[in-house]
């Protein structure tokens, strides 16, 4: 890329398109966005975001734009409620009304009525908290609902098939949690499900083909879970070979799940592994080139996946790799 940086965000603007924005390059938050074209395997910069942030979340949209909302500035240290809009046609960003809460770790999901739903976070050196809105794009207008049933941060956020939304662990003030609950964006209110078998943060939520949601790692563990949408209960599955955190995970055509990179210990991954739900086995893939934890990355056309930026130790990186499922 052309710049280095983690705990970046990423999204999808076509099947071959890829934007990446903001992050932070190991010193100062940054404000720089670029796209990677899978076609000619380049990056090329693209216009750059008013604030610099770290930590934001950012949703494609339904008409191809990319909401990219909250995060912060580690030079000034201000959290943010606003939120910018990247058009793809033009290139730049533009403002878009602010949230009503500023928020850092926080999770964005696109409802399947083409609404974003923000759930948690926190004030940069706040507690956590359960507020929960929802933007139209339609009215350009954000929109408060029911909270969630508990203050979170560091959690996850899943569009379940049936339209509604799994919201499970994170953290609650200074205790790490397993407890979930379901968004159904017809009422706007939330409701109670089956707790994790573990509290898990920065860990990783994934649909799997046949509905039900797979979470895997949070806090180095290598344990990993399936959430039954028809029974609203966790199983446990076989564990991961590698305990890990702050790591990349993505469904694969065929019903797999690729899980790649992350930190154990504070230390970078290179590894990388494939989940298969009917077996429930898990097999080793080809590790990364680089050791990396908070990276980016989205899936492309015919099972390959990229994945740019992130962190080892002490360096944010700027080299970018892409996965081929053989």
């Amino acid at each position: 890329m052309g710049h280095p940086r983690a705990d970046a965000v990423a999204a999808r603007l076509s099947p071959r398109r890829v934007l990446v924005a903001g992050g932070e390059d190991g010193s100062v938050a940054l404000r720089t966005a670029e796209v990677y074209d899978a076609v000619t395997r380049t990056w090329t910069a693209t216009g750059a975001m008013a604030r610099p942030r770290i930590a934001a979340t950012a949703t494609r949209l339904r008409d191809g734009r990319v909401l990219v909302a909250g995060g912060y500035d580690n030079v000034t240290g201000e959290t943010f409620a606003s939120v910018e809009i990247y058009d793809p046609t033009t290139g730049t960003w533009s403002f878009a009304s602010p949230m009503h809460e500023a928020r850092i770790q926080h999770a964005a999901v696109l409802l399947r009525d083409g609404r974003v739903l923000v759930t948690g976070g926190r004030v940069c050196c706040g507690s956590p908290i359960a507020g929960a809105e929802v933007y139209d794009p339609a009215t350009a207008t954000w929109t408060e609902v029911g909270p969630m049933t508990a203050p979170r941060e560091l959690h996850t956020a899943t569009l379940l098939r049936d339209g509604r939304v799994l919201v499970a662990g994170g953290q609650e003030e200074t205790a790490f949690t397993g407890t979930a609950a379901l968004f159904d964006p017809r009422t706007g209110r939330w409701r109670p499900t089956g707790s994790l078998h573990e509290a898990r943060a920065e860990f990783q939520a994934t649909r799997l083909a046949g509905g039900d949601v797979l979470a895997t790692g949070g806090l180095d563990l290598a344990s990993a879970e399936r959430y039954d949408v028809r029974t609203g209960r966790w199983t446990e599955v076989a564990p991961m070979l590698q305990g890990r955190r702050l790591h990349l995970a993505f469904a694969l055509p065929g019903g797999d799940v690729l899980v790649a990179g992350g930190f154990v210990l504070g230390f970078p991954l290179a590894d990388t592994e494939i989940y298969h739900p009917r077996t429930n086995t898990w097999i080793a893939a080809g590790p990364l080139q680089e050791a990396r934890g908070q990276a980016v990355g989205a899936r492309l056309p015919g099972g390959r996946v990229v994945v740019a930026g992130g962190a080892t130790t002490f360096v944010a990186l700027a080299s970018a790799e892409v996965f081929a499922a053989r």
